[in-house]
């Protein structure tokens, strides 16, 4: 909320008159209190700012971060969503969705009536009190959306509610009510920690003059392939009922004509959200947009093959199917930071190696669902639910701190030099077991293949992405492509392969493989991989 309450400009003045618009735009009665009484308050009563309420550009008005849980508030909100229904929009945008933090009558009384203590400040490691607090701020948000949902479907059907989220403990409760979650840049406020690089995939060219991730790492005289299978699969772990993930973030250089899309790593970035975010979103699109016509054009001719030609006549590959790696790594976002950065590490020991890997909500998984998967990788020292206890794990030996997840955190804000995190250990010993099964394929040298498996009761889909496909406008044509990739898939149940068949944007129709069935696995050879095939394995169950 922008103004001045001393100057009543801003927002105050609207509210002073306010009852000269109210009949003519359907805003209702005015609320009682003044705008005054909106903002977030802090334990000792004064007013809370998330921001900076005086920045420049803000001038001559000053931003208030407002209680969502204040009458007046929740009563604009649902004028304004009225009118964006109205004006014919399918949703309402919500930016910095989730930055309540105030201990306000309102939401002591939210706390009350939800069972839980006073608000309070807690002092460090006080878990109980900051997830007491965490918990009635994140409903204060659920329910205001919840409610102005209806006030935009009252008006057009199907209207839903878009938010930018980028913390992890309340993902899941987040995209039970929002149609989609945008997470920008920033996960456990680490900026990029989890995404090197940024939202961009492909292979880089050496950047011995360009320090990356926005003067975070240093130069490299290396050439590197970017992915962003981890953040995926976390979104895809952490994924709510109703809603869908969108990783929004523009990659080093982006301003560069050397870091640009073209539309061979556009496809691969579309892709690699399908297939390893299962249906999450992703950010094609260059900064350069508004002051270079062509800078889109290879993102919007991958969106149409991959969404507009090939999705529609294929959504039995990806809709339905539930994940079916033989490697799950066990996570638990409601706890320890470290345990998730522990988890990364031995995600990206296994992310070329062959290794179909994939990403499990701890929280809300069951010990069936896990005992489906031949090894299972639990990163850090949780509390294990009592029904998952007794599951055998692929323990860590020397799990990472606090302290050195803080350490890493105040580095990253600060801008200063972050020095790599210590190896546990785990991965290694992750590797050393794993590897006894045998490979899904060789890899190769220099190869830099990822896949992921996804099955229904009659079908696997087997989704396989060559990240060497060079960045960069004009690239296009130089892909190195893998040739007669030989791959033993494990079948997910009993039963007769009757046919594999592989699928690709780039081509119209299926390649017919040739296969052999062993005892447990599917044996078959695929001719070329260029950017993206989907392996579709059938079987009589």
């Amino acid at each position: 909320m922008f103004g001045d309450p001393a100057k009543r400009n801003g927002f105050w003045e609207f509210y002073d008159h306010w009852d000269e618009y109210a009949k003519e735009f359907a805003l209702g009665p005015r609320p009682e209190d003044d705008p005054s009484d909106w903002p977030q308050r802090t334990p000792e009563g004064k007013p809370y700012f998330q921001m900076g309420p005086d920045k420049r550009h803000y001038k001559p008005f000053r931003r208030w971060t407002v209680c969502v849980n204040h009458p007046g508030w929740r009563a604009w909100c649902k004028a304004f969503t009225r009118w964006i229904a109205r004006a014919g929009y399918d949703g309402l945008w919500i930016d910095n969705a989730c930055i309540q933090r105030c201990y306000c009558r309102h939401c002591q009384a939210l706390a009350k009536q939800l069972g839980l203590p006073p608000l309070a400040p807690s002092q460090p490691g006080d878990l109980v009190v900051s997830r007491n607090r965490g918990r009635v701020w994140i409903e204060s948000h659920l329910r205001l959306w919840d409610e102005l949902r209806v006030e935009g479907e009252a008006i057009r059907p199907g209207f839903g509610i878009y938010v930018n989220y980028i913390e992890i403990p309340f993902n899941r409760e987040v995209t039970d009510h929002t149609e989609v979650a945008m997470i920008e840049h920033v996960w456990l406020g680490i900026t990029r920690l989890l995404w090197p690089g940024g939202i961009w995939a492909g292979f880089y060219p050496p950047m011995p003059d360009r320090k990356v991730l926005y003067n975070h790492t240093q130069p490299t005289t290396e050439a590197r392939a970017f992915e962003n299978t981890w953040a995926f699969q976390l979104t895809c772990a952490m994924r709510g009922r109703r809603g869908v993930h969108w990783l929004y973030g523009p990659p080093a250089g982006s301003r560069d004509l050397r870091f640009e899309h073209n539309e061979a790593t556009a496809l691969l970035a579309l892709a690699e959200a399908a297939a390893f975010g299962g249906g999450s979103a992703t950010h094609v699109a260059t900064q350069r947009a508004f002051t270079d016509t062509d800078a889109n054009g290879a993102a919007n001719a991958a969106r149409q093959r991959f969404f507009r030609e090939f999705l529609p006549q294929h959504l039995d590959l990806y809709r339905g199917l539930q994940p079916a790696g033989n490697v799950a790594i066990v996570v638990f976002f409601r706890q320890a930071a470290e345990m998730l950065l522990e988890a990364q590490q031995v995600h990206e020991a296994l992310r070329w190696q062959g290794v179909l890997c994939d990403v499990v909500n701890g929280d809300t998984t069951d010990a069936a669902t896990l005992q489906h998967y031949r090894w299972l990788v639990l990163p850090g020292e949780p509390a294990l639910p009592d029904g998952i206890k007794s599951l055998s794990f692929i323990r860590s030996p020397a799990p990472l701190t606090a302290a050195e997840s803080r350490a890493v955190t105040n580095a990253y804000q600060a801008k200063k030099p972050v020095r790599p995190l210590r190896d546990t250990g785990l991965a290694a010993r992750a590797l050393e077991l794993i590897g006894k099964d045998g490979p899904l394929f060789a890899p190769g040298t220099g190869s830099r293949v990822a896949a992921a498996a996804w099955s229904a009761p009659d079908k696997i889909a087997l989704h396989l992405l060559n990240y060497r496909a060079p960045i960069g406008r004009g690239n296009a044509d130089k892909v190195e492509a893998v040739a007669s990739l030989r791959i033993a898939l494990p079948l997910t149940a009993a039963g007769k392969v009757t046919a594999v068949r592989a699928w690709s944007p780039e081509r119209a129709g299926p390649l017919m493989l040739e296969f052999q069935q062993l005892p447990g696995k599917v044996v078959f050879t695929l001719p070329s991989l260029r950017v993206y095939e989907v392996c579709e394995v059938l079987f009589q169950p």
